[in-house]
């Protein structure tokens, strides 16, 4: 049975949800910790959050590194960081300003071509520069069908601050 950890500093836990979603939907990079035959891997990427599903959805080619780990070992590990600065200029006290949201989750594979497009939305609020859907219907499913859309379905979720005083 795998150990629950609880968050050591107590006074830099981020429990409001509503909090932890804010991070979640401000930011574009998520990075996952991927493991295969006990061999570490680490990948960020662009994601797309479904606050009522409790999910993230990325994308990716059909074949790589990244998809082979996922395959081997669906269980993932992810971080969103929110970077606030340097806390002091002196370097002997200097600390660093920071919010982060902690994931363990469970990747599948949506097959559904409905569900990919709608992930694919999702995933695409993110992006600095919108992309257009083409409008039509056997270019946009070719388009869709070209590439993986996973989903994350968040096992567990935590955050962590240090802010100034």
């Amino acid at each position: 049975m795998e150990k629950k950890y609880q968050v050591r500093r107590k006074d830099k836990e981020i429990s409001d949800m509503v909090e932890i979603h804010q991070i979640i939907e401000q930011h574009s990079f998520l990075t996952l910790a991927l493991s295969k035959e006990n061999l570490p891997y680490i990948v960020t990427l662009n994601y797309g959050f479904d606050k009522e599903k409790n999910c993230f959805y990325i994308h990716c080619a059909k074949k790589g590194k990244k998809l082979d780990y996922l395959h081997s070992n669906p269980i993932v590990w992810g971080q969103i960081i929110e970077d606030l600065g340097l806390s002091e200029k002196n370097w002997c006290k200097a600390g660093y300003y920071y919010k982060s949201v902690q994931i363990k989750g469970h990747f599948t594979i949506l097959t559904e071509f409905q569900e990919k497009k709608q992930a694919l939305i999702s995933l695409f609020k993110n992006y600095p520069i919108k992309p257009i859907l083409p409008k039509d219907p056997n270019t946009l499913k070719s388009n869709i069908d070209s590439v993986i859309v996973g989903k994350i379905d968040i096992l567990e979720i935590s955050g962590k601050k240090s802010l100034p005083n």
